[in-house]
């Protein structure tokens, strides 16, 4: 039996731009939290892992609005504090922190929505951004004179890795047999029962059917919305290098069937209709939850 590994809470900063007329000199520092089952002292800035994390959450915005963006750094949001009688604590710290130490500096942010919430884009310089991570970590609310200069940062990295490729992985034989059998049946039929043994790799084996039949626009529907990091992950085994898919969600709407949220859900219906237009291949991953509530399942609210 595998040894039990703890697991922890962490959150982090991470720091990307995007290169369009638009967003062109701005930076985005957002957070966002993960668990790990590595110290923080196995979590340098701009290491693998916080990477992926970042990339994690970003895709969640952007995907869906086909933005493609370059992250350019992360560090933990992680600080240690001092209290009075000189004992220390560490604490978390928010990317509120760092915007005021950017305020507080001179800094301007730009808000590209009519919203009445902040706006998390900064024009700033990268280096001066990295800086105002640190003084938060020190307890500082602002930059020096000469920490507002642009130029290169000696005590942290600043180089975050490329996107590693995505591996491809060949299929067994008893996988491409199901595949070429569904193929065939579904020049007379409309569906197919795949009856596979446990551990079968349904889940690679229905996108190498997508692939090979070229299909461009698939919805995946589970009673099992946990599964979705699975059916995320092998999405990436199939269609790699040289395949623009995209894999599609919604955002998540609260389990309780009584809670809706109307904006959320015209948000969904506005990106999904945006890649549909587009002309773009993508899979779209769904749950009955999904429809729980819906007016087409015998409930009151107008979702699509």
């Amino acid at each position: 039996m595998a040894a039990y590994k703890p697991t922890m809470s962490y959150r982090l900063i991470y720091i990307f731009t995007i290169h369009d007329a638009q967003h062109e000199g701005y930076w985005k520092i957002g957070k966002t939290n993960f668990d790990s089952v590595n110290s923080y002292k196995q979590l340098p800035p701009n290491c693998t892992e916080l990477n992926c994390a970042a990339r994690d959450r970003i895709d969640q915005y952007t995907k869906t609005a086909m933005v493609e963006y370059d992250l350019q750094y992360t560090e933990l949001a992680r600080r240690t504090v001092t209290f009075p009688d000189g004992t220390t604590d560490t604490e978390l710290f928010d990317d509120d922190d760092v915007h005021n130490v950017l305020y507080n500096s001179g800094f301007s942010a730009r808000k590209f929505s009519n919203s009445n919430q902040d706006s998390e884009w900064f024009e700033v310089p990268l280096s001066v951004a990295i800086r105002a991570i640190q003084a938060v970590k020190e307890g500082r609310t602002a930059l020096t004179a000469a920490e507002k200069s642009e130029g290169q940062i000696s005590f942290l990295p600043q180089t975050v890795p490329a996107v590693p490729k995505k591996r491809a992985i060949t299929l067994r034989d008893e996988q491409m047999d199901c595949v070429n059998q569904t193929l065939r049946v579904f020049r007379k039929e409309n569906s197919m029962l795949w009856n596979c043994k446990m551990r079968f790799g349904k889940t690679v084996t229905a996108y190498a059917l997508i692939k090979k039949a070229g299909y461009q626009k698939v919805i995946v529907v589970t009673h099992r919305p946990v599964v979705e990091d699975g059916w995320r992950n092998d999405f990436d085994l199939i269609f790699g290098e040289g395949d623009n898919r995209a894999f599609l969600k919604k955002d998540r709407f609260d389990t309780d069937s009584s809670v809706y949220d109307a904006a959320m859900d015209a948000r969904n219906d506005a990106n999904l209709t945006a890649y549909q237009n587009s002309g773009k291949a993508f899979v779209y991953f769904a749950s009955m939850q999904d429809l729980r509530g819906s007016q087409r399942a015998d409930g009151k609210f107008d979702k699509e």
